[in-house]
């Protein structure tokens, strides 16, 4: 019963999957974007989107490209150059699901303060393992 117990106990407490790397992204916003959004109280979204091609016996549904969905991280964080982490939900999402899992990041004014995007910013996009191999840099300007 004792040893029925711990083994039970130990299921529930090892996660599915482990995830110990991140994603470190550098985010830079020329001077006229930042004082833009300064100017307008304006924040800024960091949209991450997770996925991968289903892997033999994946049960999971596949979108209309055929990819499996992984999860997703939005952070809204003030337009000011900084470097983050993402990527550290993935930790319980079910990986054996996907061959590799690939990600999205995209980053936009968090439109607080008008209804339209006013950056004008790279993306990250391609398999997470590449990704975390070294610092990814998304840099921002002002829409014109």
């Amino acid at each position: 019963m004792r040893h029925t117990l711990l083994a039970i106990a130990l299921t529930f407490a090892a996660p599915a999957v482990a995830q110990e790397k991140t994603v470190t992204v550098r985010l830079t916003f020329d001077p006229a974007a930042a004082a833009a959004m300064l100017e307008k109280g304006e924040w800024v979204t960091v949209s991450t989107y997770f996925f991968g091609d289903p892997a033999p016996g994946n049960t999971l549904p596949e979108d209309e490209m055929g990819q499996v969905y992984l999860g997703a991280e939005t952070v809204t964080l003030w337009p000011a150059d900084q470097t983050i982490q993402i990527g550290g939900s993935l930790g319980a999402a079910p990986m054996s699901s996907v061959i590799a899992p690939s990600l999205n990041v995209n980053v936009f004014s968090a439109r607080f303060s008008t209804e339209d995007n006013i950056l004008d910013c790279g993306i990250v996009d391609g398999p997470f393992a590449d990704m975390a191999a070294s610092m990814q840099t998304i840099n921002c300007t002002l829409i014109q």
